[in-house]
């Protein structure tokens, strides 16, 4: 494996530090001098992993993946070394390429590894590692003109509270003054927030990759959380407010206000991974004067019948789906991806009978739908995919 690739800055940056910091300090003869300590993890030649734990006095330190390219049935157990450090290798034929969380259990208590990135995901701040893919480099940090991320706070009169998102501007919009821009609102999955996109999903790296090759439009990318709570007269109580209308009323007005865009529907885009795949597809449908594009990456297939329950919202958009022209006329693009190995884009109609990917049926019958799978599990591995390809059709 060529250690460009190997030893990508974006496989170790986390939320926490850009570039992991290798260096350790200590007394000799009466001043301080640095030395180079083990990162968390690294990558070897043949794709297996080594990861580094220091904890001089542990009597045992072992690390369990969450499951799909890292599988939980067998944690890995480490070998400590006479100066503190804790090692193991994973071999390849154990971890896939890709994106892994993973825990770290010292003396059987779940910690985290300072060493390697630390993100936020199943609601808990969780270590995670990157095994770089040598046949998919495109959301590594290559030699390419880069955009910028900004955090911008805005008021939410819905939720009586000031929120923040998180925006990706492209690497000509402060150069480009005269020049308006399209928007994508992007959204994560239950348990994660608004960085998950940025540090895990490596979208800003993504975008520049394509850009810089041609093959996506210049646009700014908008990451909110999609937990939005009001507070009540009772203490320590809230309530929670839909997302979608936090979204359409006050985050849109306040990115087209601070942000040169085209403020109309067919130059704005939603879309979001597993639950954020709900409020993103209810963004659409309830907000149809807002955007024209729905990205649905590891959700649920488009429900179609009256009354549909969709994570315990019921609503009715039957009419749209029955009649294609309205379809069309609302939607530019609805594209629908996710893994293979999740039991994406197949329904069972009696048991054991899996149907073709139901996108399809629509693409024939002439809507606007179309779709992709990709070999991976309900990970950042997919949705990293599922960005890059939805990215590419948007806004042409």
């Amino acid at each position: 494996m060529k250690e460009e690739v190997r030893l990508n800055q974006a496989l170790y940056s986390s939320v926490m530090v850009f570039d992991q910091n290798r260096q350790n300090s200590r007394m000799e003869d009466g001043r301080r001098v640095y030395y180079t300590s083990p990162r968390g993890f690294e990558t070897t030649d043949d794709g297996s992993m080594v990861f580094h734990y220091y904890a001089p006095e542990a009597k045992s330190v072992e690390i369990r993946g969450w499951g799909g390219t890292f599988p939980k049935e067998n944690p890995h157990f480490m070998t400590k070394g006479e100066d503190g450090w804790w090692e193991v290798t994973v071999p390849a034929s154990e971890i896939e390429p890709g994106f892994h969380y993973h825990d770290v259990y010292v003396d059987g208590v779940k910690t985290l590894n300072p060493r390697e990135p630390i993100g936020y995901g199943a609601s808990h701040f969780a270590n995670y590692c990157d095994t770089p893919d040598p046949e998919n480099t495109f959301y590594l940090l290559k030699d390419v003109p880069h955009g910028s991320v900004r955090m911008e706070l805005y008021h939410s009169e819905l939720c009586g509270m000031t929120r923040n998102c998180w925006v990706y501007l492209p690497p000509n919009y402060d150069s480009e003054p005269d020049r308006r821009y399209p928007v994508w609102y992007l959204h994560h999955g239950g348990g994660e927030n608004e960085v998950g996109w940025i540090w895990q999903g490596k979208v800003n790296l993504i975008l520049d990759n394509l850009l810089a090759a041609g093959e996506c439009e210049e646009m700014i990318v908008v990451m909110n959380s999609f937990d939005t709570f009001a507070p009540t007269e009772e203490d320590g109580v809230f309530r929670n407010i839909e997302y979608c209308d936090v979204l359409a009323k006050d985050c849109v007005p306040f990115i087209d206000s601070k942000f040169r865009t085209l403020a109309d529907r067919d130059h704005r885009a939603v879309a979001g991974l597993s639950f954020g795949v709900v409020h993103s597809y209810l963004a659409a449908f309830k907000y149809p004067e807002l955007f024209a594009w729905l990205g649905c990456f590891s959700g649920h297939i488009m429900p179609v019948s009256p009354n549909a329950n969709y994570f315990g919202r019921t609503f009715d958009f039957s009419d749209v789906f029955k009649d294609k022209e309205l379809f069309n006329s609302r939607f530019r693009l609805m594209w629908h991806g996710g893994g293979l190995r999740e039991g994406f884009g197949t329904r069972r109609h009696i048991p054991g009978d899996v149907m073709p990917y139901v996108w399809t049926e629509y693409k024939e019958a002439g809507y606007h739908v179309d779709g992709q799978a990709y070999r991976g599990f309900h990970e950042w591995d997919t949705w990293r995919f599922c960005a890059r390809d939805f990215a590419k059709r948007l806004f042409r």
